[in-house]
């Protein structure tokens, strides 16, 4: 089966490769706390995984998460409207974090192995808490 991504998709991945890409130029002492530079493999982590998300989450969730470098050399990606972080705790482990709607504090899914992910638990788990907003 050949999956077509249409224009706008295609050109919504391709931003966020951009943005993630960006990270690479972050030296160590990025943010002036002694922090490391962000592990290209965890890069390659969290475009692999978006790539494969994003298009089954994109009708709910149109707008590309944020990129945000964290200290211990990860990243994590943010979406605000619902707030959820998919936290990437080291260069194979992502978890996905949330804030109910009503609630205050985030609450955890669980963690996985990028490499071995269940892509279609994810999308489940984003699309109802996306639903859960809109």
């Amino acid at each position: 089966m050949t999956f077509v991504l249409s224009r706008q998709v295609q050109s919504q991945i391709d931003k966020f490769s951009d943005e993630l890409y960006k990270l690479t130029s972050l030296d160590f002492n990025w943010d002036g706390e002694q922090s490391s530079r962000i592990h290209i493999p965890t890069i390659h982590s969290a475009e692999m995984l978006f790539d494969k998300i994003y298009p089954k989450i994109c009708d709910l969730i149109p707008e590309i998460p944020w990129v945000v470098p964290i200290s211990g050399g990860t990243l994590q990606l943010e979406w605000h409207k619902p707030d959820i972080e998919l936290e990437f705790m080291d260069d194979e482990n992502v978890c996905i974090l949330w804030v109910p709607k009503g609630e205050v504090g985030w609450f955890g899914w669980k963690t996985e192995k990028c490499e071995v992910i269940n892509i279609d638990g994810i999308v489940g788990f984003l699309r109802k808490v996306a639903e859960e907003y809109g």
